[in-house]
C-alpha cells in the first residue's frame, strides 16, 4: 500500500512554492516599495502588484514540476530584477537600490540555509 504522504512530493512541492513566492512575491513587494517610495508611480505600481499577485494562485496549482517550471521561475526573478533595476534608474532613486541586492541575496540564502542544509 503507498503512504498517503510521498516525502519526496512533499518536498518537491515545498521547493516549487517556495520558488513562486520568491520569484513573484519579491517583485510584489518592490512594486509595493515603490508605490509609497515615488508618489508620480503610485497608480501603476499597484496596479501591477495586483497584476502579479493574481498570478501566485494559478502558480501553486500547477501540477507539473519539471525543467520547464524551473526555467520559468528564473525568467520571473530576471524580469523581477529587470523592473527593479528600470524603476530605480528611470525615477532616479538611487536610495532604493538595496531592493535588487536583496532580490538576489534571497534565494541564495534560501537554497543554501534550507535547502542544500536538508540533504
Amino acid at each position: 500500500m503507498k503512504d498517503l504522504f510521498d516525502a519526496s512530493e512533499i518536498k518537491e512541492s515545498a521547493k516549487k512554492r517556495t520558488l513562486l513566492f520568491i520569484s513573484v512575491g519579491s517583485l510584489i513587494l518592490n512594486l509595493l516599495v515603490f508605490a509609497l517610495a515615488i508618489p508620480e508611480t503610485r497608480v501603476i505600481s499597484l496596479v501591477l502588484a495586483g497584476a502579479f499577485l493574481i498570478y501566485i494562485p494559478i502558480g501553486l496549482f500547477e501540477k507539473e514540476s519539471n525543467l520547464v517550471t524551473y526555467l520559468t521561475r528564473a525568467l520571473e526573478i530576471t524580469v523581477s530584477l529587470s523592473l527593479t533595476i528600470a524603476y530605480i534608474i528611470l525615477f532616479k532613486k538611487y536610495f532604493l537600490l538595496f531592493l535588487p541586492v536583496i532580490e538576489i541575496a534571497t534565494p541564495i540564502l534560501l537554497y543554501f540555509l534550507v535547502f542544500k542544509r536538508r540533504k
